[in-house]
Formats: C-alpha cells, sequence, structure tokens
C-alpha cells in the first residue's frame, strides 16, 4: 500500500527541530518509506502570510 503526506509546518521556535527530523527520518525509514521531496528552505509571501491572519 503506498502512502503519501504532504506536511506544511510553521516553525514559531526552532530548537526542537534538528532532534525532530533526525527522530523521524529513522522512523520513516525503518518502515520501508522514503521522502519525495524535502527541503529546509523556506520563503513566505505577504500573502500567505494574510491568509495565516484571517483564519
Amino acid at each position: 500500500m503506498k502512502y503519501y503526506a504532504v506536511a506544511e509546518v510553521e516553525v514559531t521556535d526552532p530548537a526542537w527541530v534538528r532532534d525532530y527530523i533526525a527522530d523521524v527520518t529513522a522512523m520513516v525509514e525503518r518502515h520501508g518509506g522514503r521522502y519525495l521531496a524535502r527541503t529546509a528552505r523556506s520563503r513566505s509571501s505577504r500573502a500567505s502570510a494574510r491568509c495565516r491572519r484571517r483564519s
């Protein structure tokens, strides 16, 4: 069975991110999973910031 997940995360405190990524990556690989795309780079546009405030 294939499963695809898409996540958008707003990190407000980056202190925990490095450990979390290491733990989750190991878990995914242990169960035969792989990442199709992954990046630490992000950008924010004014439009997306406005949308977040309204919701």
